[in-house]
Order: C-alpha cells, then sequence, then structure tokens
C-alpha cells in the first residue's frame, strides 16, 4: 500500500531526499526524530511504523493490541523532546512509546476525541487537542517529561482538529470544525484572538518560524493568512478544489526571503506558496 497523505505534509530537514514511503496506509502526521534520523508514520492501521528517513526503509512495528481497530487507528503523532521516543493518540487514548515500539506511559485525557498533539518549543507542555463533535473542542496542556494536566483550555464550539505553539511558548493556536481559528494564552488559558473567515471546518494550521504570520487550510478549498498580532485576515489562496487538509512551513531560517508553504488537499495535489507575497 501506497503511503496516503491525507492529513501528513512536512518539508525535508536534509532537501535532498525524494524518497516514496511505502507499506503503511497513513492519514495522521509524520513528525521526524533528528538525532536517530527516522519518520514516524500512522493512520489507519492500528500500529506506528518507523521509517529510516534517508532510504524510507521500514525500521520497525509494534504488535498491534487486542481490541478493535476502529479504537485502535492512530489519530495524531508527535515525537517527544531530545527524540526520547513518541507519543500517538487512538479512539482509546494517548500513550507513549520508547523507539523499539514499547509503550512505557499512558496518558488519561479526558477528551473523547484526540486530533493533534504539539509538544512546546521549550519542551516542557505536551498540548493534546480534540473535543467532542458537534458540542465542544478543547486542548488539555500536560506537564513534560513527568505528564500532569496543568490545564485545560475551552472555548469551541466543535472539534479541535490541530495545535501549533508559537516560538515564546506563551501562545498556542487552534483550528476547529467549528470554522475557527484561536490563539490562546497557554500560562492562563484565556483567549487571545478569534479569527473567523472560512465557511466550512478548518483542519490544519501553520505558524513562520518568527510567529507573524499564520495559515489556516479549511474543507472550504481555501487557506487564509492571518497576522496573528492583529487578527486581520492578509489573504485567501483558493488554487485548491478540494478540501485542504495539510499545511507545512519550510523549516529553518528564510535568510530574508518570503516563508514557503507546502499545502495538500483532497484535490490530490500538493502546492507551494510563498503566501506572504501571494
Amino acid at each position: 500500500m501506497r503511503l496516503r497523505m491525507r492529513f501528513p505534509l512536512g518539508f525535508s530537514t536534509q532537501e535532498q531526499s525524494s524518497n516514496r514511503l511505502q507499506n503503511a496506509d497513513c492519514t495522521t502526521p509524520i513528525p521526524a526524530c533528528k538525532r536517530k534520523r527516522l519518520l514516524v508514520a500512522a493512520g489507519l492501521l492500528p500500529v506506528a511504523l518507523i521509517f529510516q528517513a534517508a532510504t524510507a526503509t521500514l525500521f520497525g512495528e509494534p504488535a498491534s493490541a487486542a481490541a478493535p481497530p476502529s479504537r485502535l487507528m492512530i489519530t495524531a503523532v508527535a515525537v517527544a523532546p531530545e527524540d526520547r521516543g513518541f507519543v500517538r493518540s487512538t479512539h482509546a487514548g494517548v500513550t507513549v512509546h520508547d523507539w523499539d515500539l514499547k509503550p512505557i506511559a499512558r496518558i488519561d485525557t479526558g477528551l473523547d476525541h484526540v486530533h493533534a498533539l504539539a509538544f512546546s518549543p521549550d519542551g516542557k507542555t505536551l498540548a493534546i487537542a480534540g473535543g467532542t463533535p458537534g458540542e465542544s473542542g478543547e486542548v488539555e496542556l500536560w506537564s513534560w517529561p513527568k505528564p500532569a494536566r496543568q490545564r485545560r483550555i475551552e472555548g469551541h464550539d466543535d472539534s479541535v482538529y490541530d495545535v501549533a505553539w508559537f516560538a515564546d511558548n506563551k501562545r498556542l493556536a487552534t483550528v476547529s470544525a467549528d470554522q475557527a481559528v484561536a490563539i490562546w494564552d497557554s500560562s492562563t488559558g484565556d483567549l487571545v484572538s478569534y479569527l473567523e473567515g472560512h465557511s466550512g471546518p478548518v483542519l490544519a494550521l501553520a505558524l513562520t518560524s518568527d510567529g507573524k504570520h499564520l495559515c489556516s487550510a479549511s474543507a472550504d478549498h481555501t487557506i487564509r493568512l492571518w497576522d496573528p498580532a492583529s487578527g486581520a485576515l492578509i489573504r485567501s489562496l483558493t488554487n485548491h478544489l478540494g478540501r485542504v487538509t495539510c499545511l507545512a512551513f519550510r523549516p529553518g531560517k528564510n535568510d530574508g526571503r518570503p516563508p514557503y508553504l507546502a499545502s495538500g488537499s483532497e484535490d490530490r495535489t500538493v502546492r507551494v506558496w510563498q503566501p506572504t507575497i501571494n
């Protein structure tokens, strides 16, 4: 089976690899373990697959647990700080695994569904995002490396599909099926900005490394570029012909060049933009 890029998308940190991953039917983000040069792939299969990034060869996969496949479908994956294993979520819960693919801890989230995981830039906090479809969207903040729930951020009217941290560790952004983008104070859980304009569920977001621009992707086929400081909409990118399900900015410093953004859509295209200059 070929890797189906429905939700995952990311720029290579080495920029020379063009390998295609096979043997997995994946629909969740594919984070990279930089020190070990590994990729974690997961999705419709009830296992997480570990690939060597340089060669795209399968490194290992854990044995599936005795539970219904619908409960074990992996919905999100995040590599732990300092590449010390990874965290994955399913509809049955959130677990921490080492690179030998053994579960080493369980995080007892109170969310009905988990759709996204994100570690803060300083590696001290894990954001777990999700909610109850049609009712509420929430983010739980957990301390790391010893998981303990610090606070719950509430305010969306439907499930949260993605979450991202600003580089200052003080704010985080969320997008939701309620068609909104929100920015929160991570220390208090207070709402900072509420950005409206999409006409369908918002499925993904990406922040520039300096935090001056935020892009959101939606089921309305558009990508919207926002100024997080003012909450103003800068422009809309409308070339996609299907739901836009994933976004990623090119990593690293731009050295004065406009940032590059990659987007993936159900129209079966991946497009690369310079959104700040249209």
